[in-house]
């Protein structure tokens, strides 16, 4: 009975598998997608509020952008962004190449909420020196904390390790003065 009643055949088109409006993010204007040229560039996918949450380059913007919402997968991730882009921008470039490091510069540029492969690690870790209570400066990895001044950040435990083992064997230091053991047979204890 609703088929019946849709004279304009709003529903009958939803049902169609071919229609925009069935794969398109609910606030996304048919209209932006059509606008996308077939060539190469950066794209934009920006929130109800304008903010960039996605870049993403293509050989073809208009094929490549109709595929991040063309596929079946309902992942938490996908439905997230299809709730949120309400707008599409864009950049031309003239090959694939400057379309590619043109994604990488804006993503370092703008860290978009939905972009993650191309985001560096966050630096969670510091190499930091310290005077123990009898004097003696020694190295320590741990957590990053605001306001302090480390030596070096390294994003993993195993990262910052490896410094400091090539820092013991380059200048001989006590690997117990630098965290890497707990005591020590050697007479540097």
């Amino acid at each position: 009975w609703m088929l019946k009643a849709d004279t304009e055949g709003v529903i009958g088109g939803m049902l169609n598998a071919g229609s925009r409006d069935r794969y398109l993010p609910l606030h996304l204007p048919n209209e932006q997608v059509d606008a996308l040229p077939e060539a190469p560039g950066v794209y934009y996918f920006h929130d109800a509020r304008d903010r960039v949450v996605y870049v993403g380059k293509a050989v073809n913007l208009r094929q490549r952008v109709v595929s991040h919402f063309s596929n079946n997968t309902p992942s938490r991730r996908k439905q997230e962004l299809m709730r949120t882009v309400h707008r599409i921008s864009h950049q031309p470039c003239p090959s694939e190449l400057v379309a590619t490091l043109r994604e990488s510069l804006e993503i370092q540029r703008l860290w978009p909420r939905f972009n993650q492969s191309q985001k560096r690690w966050e630096h969670r870790y510091a190499i930091q020196v310290y005077e123990d209570r009898r004097g003696v400066r020694r190295f320590m990895l741990d957590l990053r904390r605001r306001n302090s001044s480390p030596l070096v950040t390294v994003s993993t435990l195993t990262e910052g390790h490896s410094i400091l083992r090539r820092l013991v064997s380059e200048f001989t230091l006590c690997p117990v003065f630098c965290c890497l053991e707990k005591t020590s047979d050697s007479s540097c204890s």
